[in-house]
C-alpha cells in the first residue's frame, strides 16, 4: 500500500484551488508549446509549479506529472519511475528499455535510446517538479545532452 501511495504522489500534479491565474505567463507558454523542452526557473515559492499546473489544466494538454526526489539521483530509479510515468494510464504503451547493469557504464547512450523510444510513442508533455532536490552531475550531464539533442 505504501509503495502505491508513494507512486501516486510521484505521478500526481498539485491540486489547484484558489490560485490566481497568470494569463500573461500562460500566453508566453502558449508561444513555446511547439518547443521540445521548456525550462522554467525561478526562486522557491515563486509559483512555478502552480503556473505549469494551471496552464496544463486550462489548455487541456495531455501531460504526465513527475515529482522528482532524492532517489531519482540514481539513474536506475530515475528511468524506472519515469518509465512508469510515461505508461501511466496507457495500457497499450510499448515497453521502454530497462537500465540493466550492462548499460550503467554508458548512461548517455542508454539515455539517448530510452528517450528516442519514449518520444517515438508518446506525445504527452512531462511536467518535472522539484528538479532542484538533488544535484547529481552525471545525471544532469546526461539530461543536458538529451536536451541538446532535441533541438
Amino acid at each position: 500500500m505504501a509503495a502505491s501511495a508513494s507512486l501516486l504522489a510521484k505521478l500526481s500534479g498539485p491540486r489547484m484551488s484558489g490560485a490566481v491565474s497568470r494569463e500573461r505567463l500562460h500566453r508566453r507558454l502558449d508561444a513555446l508549446v511547439h518547443h521540445p523542452i521548456v525550462w522554467i526557473s525561478a526562486p522557491p515559492g515563486a509559483g512555478k509549479t502552480t503556473l505549469i499546473a494551471q496552464w496544463l489544466e486550462s489548455r487541456k494538454l495531455s501531460h504526465q506529472w513527475y515529482r522528482l526526489d532524492r532517489e531519482d539521483a540514481d539513474p536506475s530509479t530515475f528511468f524506472h519511475f519515469l518509465g512508469l510515468a510515461a505508461r501511466h494510464g496507457r495500457l497499450d504503451a510499448a515497453p521502454l528499455p530497462r537500465l540493466t547493469p550492462e548499460y550503467t557504464a554508458h548512461i548517455a547512450g542508454f539515455a539517448r535510446r530510452w528517450f528516442r523510444s519514449l518520444f517515438a510513442t508518446s506525445e504527452a508533455n512531462f511536467a518535472w517538479n522539484e528538479w532542484g532536490v538533488f544535484n547529481d552531475p552525471a545525471l544532469g550531464d546526461m539530461l543536458n545532452r538529451k536536451v541538446e539533442g532535441l533541438g
